[in-house]
């Protein structure tokens, strides 16, 4: 809640604090909206592909972050390079992690509708219409 309200603070380092997805989804919000916060590290916090999906794709709406680590956590190697890819600044990397983040946020609806039969084959197709229908999706990903 307070770095909401944060102009002062720019680098924060949350290392081992097993924080997992609910605070990372939280800090995904926040990050949203914060433009002080330059530096954050979450490594070693038992953030799985779902925290590490929701932190990328709040950073690809967010430009004052310049690092932020999420290694030594339970999601992929391909969730921590999306991420660490997206606080970039080389416009080429941004744009092809962005594209890596539609495709692996695509891959994760699919997954998820296997485990949990209580999801329907349809909210994934809601799902991708929407990403489809968004503009921070490059449409070439989604062929």
């Amino acid at each position: 809640r307070g770095l909401r309200l944060n102009t002062y603070l720019s680098s924060l380092d949350l290392s081992g604090n097993c924080i997992g997805d609910e605070a990372a989804a939280s800090l995904a919000e926040v990050l949203k909206k914060n433009n002080t916060l330059k530096r954050l590290v979450l490594s070693n916090n038992e953030v799985t592909n779902r925290g590490a999906r929701l932190l990328a794709e709040s950073l690809v709406l967010q430009n004052s972050l310049k690092h932020i680590s999420i290694i030594d956590n339970v999601c992929d190697d391909e969730w921590v390079g999306i991420v660490r890819d997206l606080v970039h600044v080389d416009t080429a990397e941004t744009a092809k992690a962005t594209e890596l983040l539609q495709v692996r946020t695509l891959r994760f609806y699919a997954s998820e509708t296997i485990r949990n039969k209580n999801l329907e084959i349809k909210d994934v197709d809601d799902k991708y219409q929407a990403l489809s229908n968004s503009e921070l999706v490059p449409k070439s990903s989604l062929k």
